[in-house]
């Protein structure tokens, strides 16, 4: 399987992971930012990765894509997005990769640092 070229390329192919958050019963969550640790291996320049969201579980909205090194954490802000503030809902995430050629692994993580951070408060 190869990788799509582009962040957009990416979301026609399904090329994710993903992960949902809420704040407890009862109370309401603001988002800042999330930090995703991506690892590529055998892989050309233009590799990165893209973030999208959902709040309905069905209708995603993106917030961004970042290109890197094999190994780099890329850090993506959430404040300046009213739909993540002073939410009660659940939270949907998609982490798209890209660029990544054939024989290719690629993966959340890495050995140095933190894989996945989501930064914010409930109240």
């Amino acid at each position: 399987w190869n990788y799509a070229t582009d962040f957009a390329g990416s979301i026609s192919a399904g090329q994710y992971e993903t992960f949902s958050i809420a704040a407890q019963s009862g109370h309401a969550m603001s988002l800042d930012s999330l930090l995703v640790q991506s690892w590529f291996q055998n892989t050309p320049s233009g590799r990165g990765i893209g973030l999208t969201y959902s709040t309905d579980g069905t209708n995603f909205m993106t917030v961004g894509s970042v290109t890197g090194s094999d190994a780099d954490s890329h850090t993506f802000d959430l404040s300046t997005i009213s739909a993540l503030q002073n939410f009660s809902g659940t939270v949907t995430f998609r982490i798209y990769f890209f660029g990544g050629g054939p024989y290719t692994t690629v993966a959340l993580g890495n050995q140095a640092g933190d894989d996945l951070v989501v930064s914010g408060r409930t109240t």
